[in-house]
């Protein structure tokens, strides 16, 4: 396969392409408020003090400009999407009793316990294993990074807003 850039910016390595199921966030999708993410996204950009200034301009520029905003990555490390999905349908499952199970693992674990526990164990009794797939995708470290804070400030200091957050 022939293309314009055949080699990482970072480490000058070769590239080969592939093409990979994603997840995506709709930027335009109306939130329930009349608000989208892009909206509340450009809303919160203009309300940030940025250090570099310049930095603002390049955040601006990628949230307007993007049609869906990518949430997954095929890595072996990160944080995993945990999501069952049914097969057959493709139906997400949403269920409170199997997102308290999953972060209940977290808690007592760590993320890597969504590979190294049962899928039955976070499914319980209302769920068959066998009806559903575990989707095995990271978390874009972008997204992930971008909202720690909100776990930082709002969990662990019982406030809604840091004078300085760093990562």
């Amino acid at each position: 396969y022939r293309h314009s850039y055949p080699h990482s910016w970072r480490s000058k390595a070769k590239l080969i392409y592939r093409c990979t199921p994603q997840w995506f966030v709709a930027m335009d999708r109306d939130l329930g408020d009349g608000t989208t993410l892009r909206g509340r996204a450009l809303t919160a950009i203009g309300e940030t003090r940025w250090f570099p200034a310049q930095g603002e301009n390049r955040i601006r520029a990628m949230v307007e400009g993007r049609p869906d905003w990518v949430l997954s990555r095929q890595r072996a490390w990160g944080v995993p999407i945990t999501l069952f999905v049914k097969k057959g349908s493709g139906d997400y499952l949403v269920d409170s009793d199997v997102n308290a199970r999953i972060a209940q693992a977290f808690r007592e674990e760590g993320a890597d316990a969504w590979w190294s526990r049962d899928p039955q164990y976070f499914l319980g009794s209302a769920h068959n294993a066998e009806d559903y797939e575990q989707v095995t995708d990271i978390l874009d470290v972008w997204f992930d990074s971008g909202s720690t804070h909100a776990f930082v400030t709002e969990q662990r200091l019982h406030a809604e807003q840091a004078d300085l957050y760093l990562e």
